[in-house]
């Protein structure tokens, strides 16, 4: 028999969400320094602002109003990355058919500062 998957459980068996792609400066930095060590990576993994919208509620056309001054309410917040579902927005569905639900629109807000450097350094 089968046991059941917890609803909590967004998979079994697998290895972490990752990225092997870097940036370095030269072939010799890609190769001795760390992989999350280098000046050209920005980590975007953290608290994020994050907006929620009910079935039926549709996001609105200026999506940067869901979180200035005349934001109709506050943004909440979510770690990225992660599933809004298991992060107790919506409900999590998992089907292998056509989902016959209508759908929970989302939207996040995350803001940084790119670092410019010339191509040749």
């Amino acid at each position: 028999m089968i046991e059941p998957v917890p609803q909590n459980v967004s998979s079994l068996h697998r290895e972490p969400t990752h990225s092997f792609w870097n940036a370095f400066a030269s072939a010799e930095a890609a190769a001795h320094q760390p992989r999350l060590s280098s000046d050209r990576v920005e980590r975007l993994s953290g608290t994020w602002q994050f907006r929620f919208f009910d079935r039926g509620e549709a996001p609105p056309e200026d999506l940067g109003a869901l979180f200035g001054d005349g934001a109709t309410r506050p943004p909440d917040s979510i770690e990225v990355p992660g599933n809004w579902e298991l992060k107790g927005f919506g409900d999590p569905i998992y089907t292998n058919i056509h989902e016959p639900y209508l759908l929970h629109p989302g939207t996040y807000r995350y803001g940084f500062t790119l670092q410019l450097r010339d191509a040749a350094s």
